[in-house]
């Protein structure tokens, strides 16, 4: 897990604690359960040989965003965005994600900003 996620875990556990007075116990059930779930999420992901989704966007500093994805260096998908292939570059995203339709096409879109068309096409 990352570093950033464990604080954010801890922060959920401490609010929990808080508002619910559940037990130390409960949450540690808890926490054990959700990392079986995890655990097994992985397994079926390496399973069928699709590597798991990335969710969600890490802010850049400029309002925008940054797809967090190994997909943003996907040589096919960078194409597709700098031809201005708008459908084929979110529908490759995707495939190489797993992620749903309007999540994909925001991160498109951020690729887009990042890598710009080749020539001054818009989508």
């Amino acid at each position: 897990m990352f570093s950033t996620e464990r604080r954010q875990n801890d922060g959920i556990r401490r609010s929990l604690r808080e508002c619910l007075a559940v037990s130390d116990q409960d949450l540690f059930n808890a926490q054990q359960r959700i990392a079986a779930l995890e655990r097994k999420v992985a397994d079926l992901y390496e399973r069928i040989g699709q590597a798991e989704p990335q969710y969600g966007f890490a802010s850049d500093g400029t309002g925008g965003g940054q797809a967090l994805s190994a997909a943003d260096s996907d040589q096919e998908l960078i194409s597709l965005v700098q031809n201005g292939k708008e459908v084929a570059a979110i529908k490759r995203y995707r495939e190489l994600t797993g992620l749903g339709l309007a999540e994909a096409a925001d991160a498109v879109r951020v690729l887009h900003r990042e890598h710009g068309p080749i020539d001054d096409q818009q989508y």
